[in-house]
This record gives C-alpha cells, sequence and structure tokens, in this order.
C-alpha cells in the first residue's frame, strides 16, 4: 500500500510538473498597432539634368499588410514637376542651375509612415552667380572645390541632417 501512495504521489507531481498554468488560448492574432511601411530603396536618374532635360525620382516601397500606400512629394525650389504626383515616381525639370532634395512620405493610411530623401541636381553649362549650394538650415562643413582643365567645376562638403553625416556634391561642367 505504501508503495502504491508513493507511486500516485510520483504520478501526480509529474503532470502537475508539465502544466503550465495557461488555459491553452492564445493574445490577439497579428500584431499589436499600426505597422510602418518600409521604403527599400529611394532613387534618381538623369543626373545632373542639363538645360531641357529631366531627372527621374521613385521610391520602392511596401506595407507591411499590403495596404495601399500614399506617396507625398517634397520638391526643392529649382525644379519644375512635369508627372507623377502621389505616384511611386516623379518626373522633374530643372528651372535653373541647383543642387537640391526630393523628399517622399510613404504612409499606409493606418496611422504608419515612412520618409526618405534622394540629392538632386541640374547644370547649365554656363558660369552662373556666386550663390548656395545647398539650401539646408543644418550645417555643412569640411568643403573641398577642385577643377579641371576644361573649366569642370566640382565642390564636395559633409553635411549632418539631424541624423547622420551626408556628403554632398555640386558640379559644373
Amino acid at each position: 500500500m505504501k508503495r502504491a501512495v508513493s507511486l500516485l504521489m510520483t504520478m501526480s507531481l509529474l503532470l502537475l510538473g508539465g502544466c503550465s498554468g495557461s488555459d491553452g488560448t492564445q493574445g490577439p492574432a497579428g500584431p499589436v498597432g499600426p505597422s510602418m511601411p518600409v521604403i527599400q530603396s529611394l532613387w534618381a536618374t538623369g543626373l545632373p539634368a542639363a538645360p531641357g532635360g529631366s531627372v527621374t525620382v521613385g521610391v520602392d516601397a511596401q506595407s507591411a499588410d499590403d495596404s495601399a500606400l500614399v506617396y507625398a512629394w517634397s520638391v526643392s525650389d529649382g525644379f519644375e514637376l512635369v508627372s507623377g504626383s502621389g505616384t511611386e515616381q516623379l518626373t522633374l525639370t530643372p528651372v535653373w542651375f541647383v543642387s537640391g532634395r526630393v523628399e517622399v512620405t510613404v504612409s499606409d493610411g493606418q496611422g504608419g509612415a515612412a520618409t526618405g530623401a534622394v540629392s538632386v541636381s541640374a547644370r547649365d553649362g554656363n558660369w552662373g552667380w556666386a550663390g548656395t549650394i545647398e539650401s539646408s538650415v543644418n550645417h555643412a562643413y569640411a568643403p573641398q572645390v577642385a577643377m579641371d582643365g576644361g573649366g569642370n567645376g566640382l565642390a564636395v562638403w559633409m553635411q549632418h541632417d539631424g541624423t547622420a553625416d551626408s556628403i554632398y556634391a555640386s558640379r559644373f561642367e
């Protein structure tokens, strides 16, 4: 009898030890809160834009839940929008010789958004007035300027955007 009680107690301990105290139900299905869209790449072609030329800027983005995305673009002074407002791709033409940024905010309509920016530039082929080559309010530093024998010039500098240091350039051909 002693042996039967001991065996019964051992089996009870084994059964209770394997019990986690859970009733087997799980929490809510899916992610909690809004999921953010992800910008996988942001690109520009046709740089620097020549007089009468154009620049194409595009973004590759996706939402975590395959919801439709909305694109809001901001274009620097010196460029005009030709087509693509509200889409994944813009076509711009330069109004004058300029360097600037094109920014995009991609939102999913559920509170999630991602923002990115790409540098764009234009050239006019002629020397122009002295002026700013960067329109940001952040401080530029470590500028370097070079020219080749053909009169082509290049200015390069670093700038902090609040998150990271970036290298910028403005070119004259």
